[in-house]
C-alpha cells in the first residue's frame, strides 16, 4: 500500500448521510512525489472530515489543527507555525467536461474512491501566511538568527546607498522629468 492510499474514502458502499474521518499528516506526506517542492519543512496535522453523502453528491466539511515547521522569511530559521482551518469541498458527479472550482470537484459517475492528499495538500499550502516572521510585532528580531541578521545588515543597500554617486547622477534624471 502507498503511503497516500491513507487518505482515500471508498464512498462506493457507504449509506446515505454522514461519516467522519480522521487523518494525521506528518513529515512522510511531505517527502511524496509530488509535495516535495512545498514551503512546509515539517508538520503535524490532524484532519477531522464530516462527509455527508447525498444521493449525487458528496459534501465534505474539514477540521484541520496543525502545527507546521517553516522558514523565517527574514533569517531563514526554522520555526513552528500554528494553524487553523475549516474548508469544505463538494463533489459532484457527472459525465459532461466541467471545470473544477475552488471548492466543486466534479468526478466521472462510476468514480468510486475519492484520494484526499491533493485536496489536503493544497489546504496546507493555503494556511501558509503570506510573510513568515516568528513575531507577532514584525519589526522584533528577538526570535531571528542574530549571525544572519548581522550579515544582511552589513551587506544591506542603506549603506553602499549613501556613499554612492550613482544615486545621485539617478535623482538628477528623476528631478528633471
Amino acid at each position: 500500500m502507498a503511503y497516500l492510499d491513507q487518505f482515500t474514502i471508498p464512498f462506493l458502499g457507504l449509506s446515505l448521510g454522514e461519516h467522519e474521518y480522521e487523518f494525521q499528516i506528518t513529515n512522510a506526506f511531505f517527502e511524496q512525489e509530488g509535495f516535495m517542492d512545498s514551503e512546509i519543512k515539517s508538520a503535524d496535522v490532524k484532519v477531522k472530515v464530516l462527509l455527508n453523502r447525498q444521493e449525487t453528491l458528496l459534501i465534505l466539511n474539514f477540521d484541520i489543527e496543525a502545527t507546521i515547521g517553516v522558514d523565517c522569511d527574514r533569517c531563514l530559521t526554522n520555526y513552528s507555525l500554528p494553524v487553523n482551518s475549516q474548508q469544505k469541498l463538494i463533489v459532484k458527479f457527472d459525465n459532461e467536461p466541467y471545470n473544477d472550482t475552488d471548492d466543486i470537484l466534479v468526478l466521472s459517475p462510476s468514480t468510486t474512491i475519492l484520494n484526499l492528499a491533493q485536496t489536503l495538500y493544497e489546504y496546507l499550502g493555503l494556511l501558509l501566511p503570506y510573510q513568515r516572521i516568528p513575531c507577532e510585532d514584525k519589526e522584533d528580531t528577538s526570535l531571528c538568527d542574530k549571525e544572519v541578521l548581522n550579515k544582511l545588515e552589513q551587506y544591506s543597500l542603506k549603506s553602499t546607498e549613501q556613499n554612492d554617486s550613482r544615486w545621485e547622477a539617478l535623482k538628477k534624471i528623476k528631478t528633471k522629468e
